[in-house]
């Protein structure tokens, strides 16, 4: 496992990605107290879409009955369910913390109520409850991470728990500009996608490529070792580093999944 400052194990099994971090039980009765006072409370029908795919709408949403999919779309027509969500539990933080899309789709199961917080008053949010937005924005980068992974065309025709086995230890971390995550030679033994920034890469005869949301990079190659590669963050980047070990041992019973990371890089 490459170790990085600031990586966050991601987790792995269905609903545990969206539940367990993020439930309202679990905070101080002052913020929850606060959080009821400062969102609206909304009730949706089966079927209704309370946030879609690819929106940036910047809201954060808690579960205060009923159940909700979160779904992804490839973008190609083929719908994958990602977990289900359960009374308790916030969700949409990846937005309404970092701004990016939305990475999923969420739509009512049955008759449920969701309260929603308007990302206007996130400022609100760190000033009056400093331990809600902190443990919002590591679950929305271990989320986020496992929602991009477990979408990625890599892994099509995969079954669902081999899927999540890959991301039992996986990790997700934030880099600044200027930050060097590996260089030529380190040994690196994971499998990394890029969540969002620039991340310029160049191999030791000097192919320099950049990759950008959504690609992804084997610096070691599939077995693992020292780094072809040397890579720099252009802008702040997001990160999932999922370990080699993982994706041999699960990814080789898939031959299409072995063939597709043969080019060792998505650009």
């Amino acid at each position: 496992m490459l170790a990085l400052p600031g990586n966050e194990k991601a987790g792995g099994e269905e609903g545990d990605v969206y539940n367990r971090p993020g439930k309202i039980d679990e905070l101080p009765p002052d913020c929850q107290a606060i959080f009821a006072e400062l969102s609206e409370s909304l009730e949706y029908l089966p079927g209704q879409v309370i946030c879609r795919q690819g929106d940036e709408d910047g809201y954060l949403f808690l579960l205060e009955r009923g159940s909700l999919s979160v779904i992804s779309d490839n973008g190609q027509g083929n719908r994958h369910k990602l977990a289900t969500i359960t009374p308790g539990s916030f969700f949409g933080e990846i937005n309404f913390i970092f701004g990016a899309r939305r990475v999923a789709s969420v739509i009512a199961d049955e008759k449920s109520v969701v309260r929603r917080l308007s990302n206007s008053l996130k400022s609100e949010v760190i000033k009056k409850m400093p331990s809600l937005y902190n443990r919002l924005r590591d679950l929305g980068l271990n989320r986020w991470g496992a929602i991009r992974f477990l979408s990625n065309p890599l892994l099509e025709g995969m079954k669902r728990e081999d899927q999540d086995a890959m991301l039992a230890d996986a990790v997700s971390g934030t880099y600044v500009a200027g930050t060097v995550l590996f260089d030529h030679g380190d040994r690196i033994d994971d499998f990394i996608m890029l969540l969002s920034g620039t991340l310029y890469i160049v191999d030791e005869n000097g192919v320099e490529k950049e990759l950008t949301d959504g690609d992804w990079l084997l610096p070691g190659g599939i077995e693992g070792g020292a780094s072809r590669w040397r890579a720099i963050a252009v802008i702040e980047c997001m990160a999932i580093f999922v370990p080699l070990a993982a994706i041999r041992e699960i990814g080789g019973r898939y031959e299409a999944f072995m063939r597709r990371l043969g080019a060792g890089c998505s650009v």
